[in-house]
């Protein structure tokens, strides 16, 4: 009777183990499904086509928690038409939104959208809040199913050049339809952004810091200060594409303020890269080349603030594996023609990077 009993009791716990283990091999699928879906949805998004970048709209929808399109009545009132997403705006975003509605009319500065010299009433909005859109953007006037951003530097009281060399007025963003479309779209990336912050799965944030939307490069480059030896390899990697020039200033920022070892090192090799792009093209440089259009002032324009930030993130560092790249640059440097920049980065970048080397001798 004791032996049979015994053998239950063995036999329960058996069983039980056994359903543990199914358990535990059951959880572990559920996470193995939820790791690859998160994968499979990071790159579907990031990969979608059908909706182009935006700079106003990416920065708007990205920091923007609502998306609100509203009229102005006769009497000044604000009428709420619609909501893209998020909650209607409150008592408090309506009242900087009305400080904009209260205008007659605001000039558009954009020639090619309506013809400079051009007003539009502000009688229906478009508002991303809450958000400082009084100088970041946010806010946009909608005439016949056309946006237009609202740009406003308040310091600019005389309407000259404001700090982004743009004068304070209205600037075409795209039709309504599209607008929207990329507004709902870079506020599904913004969700998996997150999803994949509270994963801990910053290994897949090396594709949003190769994507086309510059909030979520410089969200990805902020968090990936939380594992610098990660973000030294993802940097690396970055900095010697060249299908991603536009994020390149960001990245630079970000491997300067790395607490590591080996950041010279890595600008080091920065420099190198883009030493392949100087001395190729630096016999051909016209005087003044750093306002010559085309592809090619693009081009030179975007390396330009590149090997500036380089430069200086070497003159920080102080370390001896940035002489001999820093040495060609200069070398480079030296037969190029005026680059055209009144306020000499480039010539004061080096100014302080000739020290480094100096200093080493």
């Amino acid at each position: 009777m004791g032996a049979s009993r015994r053998l239950g009791w063995r036999v329960k716990g058996a069983i039980a183990v056994g359903i543990l283990g199914v358990i535990g091999l059951i959880g572990a699928l559920v996470a193995l499904a939820g790791a690859r879906a998160i994968d499979h949805r990071v790159q579907a998004l990031l990969s979608d086509t059908n909706t182009r970048p935006n700079n106003w709209t990416d920065w708007s929808a990205w920091n923007g928690q609502r998306a609100t399109l509203l009229h102005v009545t006769d009497t000044r009132t604000l009428v709420v038409d619609d909501v893209w997403y998020g909650e209607a705006p409150g008592t408090e975003d309506l009242e900087r939104i009305g400080s904009f509605a209260s205008m007659d009319s605001i000039e558009v500065q954009d020639e090619d959208a309506a013809g400079d010299g051009k007003y539009i009433a502000p009688s229906r909005l478009l508002a991303f809040t809450p958000w400082d859109f009084q100088l970041h953007g946010g806010l946009a006037i909608v005439a016949t199913d056309r946006v237009f951003e609202c740009y406003y530097d308040p310091d600019n009281h005389n309407n000259d050049m404001g700090y982004r060399g743009r004068e304070n007025g209205l600037y075409a963003v795209g039709s309504l339809a599209d607008v929207k479309a990329r507004a709902l779209h870079i506020r599904e990336v913004h969700r998996v952004f997150d999803e994949v912050k509270a994963r801990r799965r910053l290994d897949l944030l090396d594709a949003f810091l190769r994507s086309h939307i510059g909030p979520a490069r410089y969200d990805a480059i902020d968090t990936l200060k939380a594992s610098p030896d990660l973000a030294l390899r993802l940097f690396r990697a970055f900095l010697s594409d060249d299908e991603h020039l536009d994020g390149r200033p960001q990245a630079v920022l970000g491997l300067r303020v790395l607490p590591v070892s080996g950041v010279a090192h890595e600008l080091a090799l920065a420099l190198e890269h883009e030493l392949v792009f100087w001395e190729k093209v630096a016999p051909t440089l016209p005087a003044l080349w750093r306002t010559t259009q085309g592809n090619l002032g693009q081009s030179v324009r975007r390396h330009y603030s590149v090997t500036c930030l380089i430069l200086d993130g070497m003159s920080e560092h102080n370390d001896d594996s940035c002489r001999e790249p820093v040495r060609r640059f200069l070398a480079v440097k030296k037969g190029m023609p005026p680059d055209g920049d009144d306020s000499r980065t480039l010539d004061r970048a080096c100014e302080r990077a000739q020290r480094l080397v100096l200093d080493k001798r």
